[in-house]
């Protein structure tokens, strides 16, 4: 009865865990086996983490077609 009690602690953690993980753009299926097999550990460490820093890149964006003039009407 423990192990059925446990699973269904760790399903429900594992999936709050993921969620936050998705809004702080990090591993989803990583955070999820955390909060399953760690559950409130796994929860507050996710809710203290700071979201991850996108990279951008330093290529601006170019319209190739701007030196050129088409025209759409035939």
């Amino acid at each position: 009865m423990f192990g059925l009690w446990y699973s269904l602690i760790g399903l429900v953690f594992g999936s709050i865990c993921s969620y936050y993980a998705r809004q702080k753009d990090r591993a989803q299926k990583d955070w999820f086996t955390l909060g399953f097999v760690f559950s409130f550990i796994a929860f507050g460490v996710i809710l203290l983490l700071p979201p991850t820093k996108k990279e951008e890149d330093d290529v601006k964006p170019t319209n190739v077609f701007d030196d050129y003039r088409f025209s759409t009407n035939f």
